[in-house]
This record gives structure tokens, C-alpha cells and sequence, in this order.
């Protein structure tokens, strides 16, 4: 089966109901200068350095699509002219993060598939790329105004109207986000509280959540610590200078949660901030905005959030696929076999380019990963420190 898979992916343009005939972009500087497009990396144990425009390769650009409606966005640096068992080349293929309604018209694709964030590799069953979260917003008054921002760029605005007590957002690609709730009560009244949210990131990245207790005096604050290597340090920044009392504190040696209370002799809204520092110097930093007193308790911006969960991509959308050719025609393929820790797929970032030689709009990405490859033959074999800038087509 994996043998009949990673044949079938080698020539993925070919098979796809719709497919574009591939076509190379020639670059600006073919002879002189850096080339636009290329692919660095450490290939086994032999370093690996591919240049459009030099030693006759090429950056292909192409798109295709599969029964399901699912898009795939292809990035090929090969020879020019090769078709296939193309030695010594390196394809990329990052699957649409959404598919099309049955029925509907194909009016959207790479705006949001083609992005800036990380990507899992595709594997057996489907990686989980997308998540549910599930945040529950608390306000003691009706807002006037109320923003609920979920850090992938999709926002939830209120008027006169407090926010639903459930609020679920679908993530497509694993990160870090920071949420926020803003509201505004009236011309005096205003609040926000901050929190970051981690998916499906491994646990040498750090988040942090927020909450407090503001029905008791001294307000109690919490901060629970996901991710990271401990021990953790935390300063508390209480944002009261105009207290008596100490205005920020620091704490050592914290497992994965802290602590801190803070009188408040000021009814001023006042912003408290936490910076959480990991032992390899890791950081995050969690804030809400206080307004202390009961006069002034039902003005404050609270929400909690429930764990998010996977949710099922059998399609493998929003999947990355890396195909390499060896210089002795080996295939190697990260399809079909789950990757080992320390893999990864970061584009670092996206911009518009040149339309290819088959009059296709294409974007530029700028990618980093490691990977692990097999081929059919029971082999494997690591690409480490890889660092690409690739161009692929879209609809």
C-alpha cells in the first residue's frame, strides 16, 4: 500500500481529476546574484544546495485537484525539461485547508491556505491540523460594545448585546494565538483581558492563560504555564504604582502554574501583566486590564476556555507533502509514515509573484522544516536545517 501510495504521489499532477501542466518560472537572475528560488538543507549526511537558474534547474509551479475537491498548491525545483524520475529534486505540496461545498462554485482558494503558520505533514489516517476551541465570555453588565478576537485574524463583534455564554472557533493550522476580549460598558467603563492559546505545538514552545479572582480583597491572580522547560521564573506586573503596598513581585522555580495577590488602593483601571521566562530563556507574557472594587466588579472582561480538541482531517487538508529524488533516482517521500519528533513545516512567509509560463497566478513562499522520508524499500532518510523559497500556482 505505501509502495502504491508513494508512486501515486510522485506523479500527483498526472493522477488528480483536474490537473495543469506544469511550467516553469524563470527567475530574474539567472547568471549573476542570488537566485529567487532554492532549496538548502542538510539531505542525510551530505549538504544539499538546489538554485533555480543554475546547473539548468528550474522552479515549477502548479496546481491540481483530487476527487474530493481538495486543492493541492506544487512547488517543483527539478531540471529543466525533466518529466520524470527526476533526479536530484525536491517537490512541495501543501494541501487546501478547506474543501468545496458540495454543489457550490470554486470562488475561494490560497488566500487563507497559502499562508504564514505552521503545517503538519501528511500521514496515516490524517493529521489532526484543525482544532475546536471553546471559550466561555463572563461579564457582569451588558456591554455596549464587546470584541472577541481569536488571533488567526477572525473576529466576533457585539453591540448592545453581551457576548453568547459559548463561543467556539475552528483553528486550520496548529500556532500560537493570542485571544482577547475588549469591551466596552460606557465612557467610563472600559476592559480587556488577553491570553495566549496554544495548538498542536511541541512542548519546547511556551503558553500561558490568565484568570483571577477579583470577589475577594487582596484580587488573587492565576496563571497556569503550558509548554516550556522548567524551572520557570514569572514577574508580576500589578500595574498600581500609587499602592502602598509592592506594585510588581517576582517568583522562581514555578512547575507550571503561579500565584499573586495585590491590594488595590485605586478604583483607576489598572493593566496587569505576566512574563513567564522558561530555563532556555523561552517567553510569553498573559495581561488583563482590573478595575478593583465592587462598584466596579461587573466591568470586568472574563473569559475561561476549554482544552482544545483535534478535529478529524481525514481529507488531509491544510497537509504538507515533501518528495525527494536522490542523485541515484531513489524516491523518498514524508507521505504515508508518521514523522518523528522534531519535524516541522514553518512558511516564515508569502508573497505575490509572477504569473508562470502557464499564465497562473503563483506565490513566493519562504519555508523552513526538518522531515523524515522513506522510500518503498524500507530506507529512510532526514532532511535537517532545510530552508527553501519555493513558488507555486493557484486558481
Amino acid at each position: 500500500m505505501k509502495s502504491l501510495r508513494i508512486f501515486l504521489i510522485s506523479l500527483s499532477v498526472g493522477l488528480f481529476i483536474i490537473s495543469c501542466q506544469k511550467e516553469h518560472i524563470t527567475t530574474t537572475n539567472t547568471t549573476v546574484g542570488s537566485p529567487v528560488f532554492y532549496f538548502n538543507g542538510t539531505v542525510g549526511s551530505n549538504n544539499v544546495s538546489l538554485q533555480a537558474g543554475k546547473s539548468n534547474y528550474y522552479m515549477y509551479s502548479s496546481y491540481s485537484q483530487n476527487s474530493a475537491g481538495v486543492y493541492s498548491f506544487i512547488g517543483n525545483l527539478k531540471e529543466f525539461g525533466c518529466s520524470s524520475n527526476c533526479v536530484s529534486s525536491i517537490e512541495f505540496i501543501i494541501n487546501n485547508y478547506r474543501t468545496r461545498p458540495s454543489g457550490a462554485a470554486e470562488t475561494y482558494l490560497t488566500d487563507s491556505a497559502l499562508t504564514a503558520t505552521s503545517y503538519n505533514y501528511a500521514s496515516p489516517g490524517g493529521t489532526s491540523t484543525k482544532y475546536l476551541a471553546t471559550f466561555y465570555p463572563t461579564l457582569g453588565s451588558v456591554p455596549k460594545k464587546y470584541t472577541f478576537t481569536f488571533g488567526d485574524g477572525s473576529i466576533l463583534n457585539g453591540t448592545n448585546s453581551p457576548p453568547p455564554p459559548q463561543i467556539q472557533h475552528a483553528y486550520s493550522h496548529p500556532g500560537n494565538y493570542s485571544t482577547n476580549l475588549s469591551v466596552v460598558f460606557d465612557s467610563t467603563h472600559t476592559s480587556s483581558l488577553s491570553n495566549q492559546l496554544n495548538l498542536g505545538i511541541p512542548v519546547n514552545n511556551i503558553t500561558a492563560f490568565l484568570t483571577f479572582n477579583d470577589s475577594i480583597s487582596p484580587v488573587l491572580y492565576n496563571v497556569s504555564i503550558n509548554g516550556g522547560q522548567g524551572p520557570y521564573k514569572t514577574h508580576w506586573d500589578f500595574g498600581d504604582p500609587l499602592s502602598n503596598s509592592q506594585d510588581s513581585t517576582n517568583r522562581t522555580n514555578v512547575i507550571n502554574w503561579d500565584s499573586a495577590s495585590h491590594l488595590y488602593v485605586s478604583q483607576l483601571q489598572h493593566l496587569v501583566t505576566v512574563t513567564i521566562t522558561d530555563a532556555n530563556k523561552l517567553t510569553v507574557t498573559a495581561n488583563a486590564n482590573m478595575v478593583p472594587g465592587l462598584s466596579n466588579r461587573a466591568y470586568l472582561a472574563r473569559y475561561s476556555m476549554a482544552t482544545p480538541s483535534p478535529v478529524s482531517n481525514s481529507s488531509e487538508l491544510s497537509n504538507v507533502t515533501i518528495i525527494y529524488t536522490d542523485p541515484s533516482g531513489d524516491v523518498y517521500t514524508t507521505a504515508d509514515s508518521s514523522q518523528n519528533i522534531g519535524s516541522n513545516f514553518q512558511v516564515v512567509s508569502v508573497a505575490p509573484y509572477n504569473n508562470n509560463e502557464n499564465n497562473q497566478t503563483t506565490k513566493q513562499l519562504h519555508i523552513k522544516f526538518n522531515c523524515t522520508l522513506y522510500d518503498n524499500k524500507g530506507k529512510s532518510l532526514t532532511i535537517t536545517g532545510g530552508d527553501a523559497v519555493i513558488a507555486m500556482a493557484y486558481k
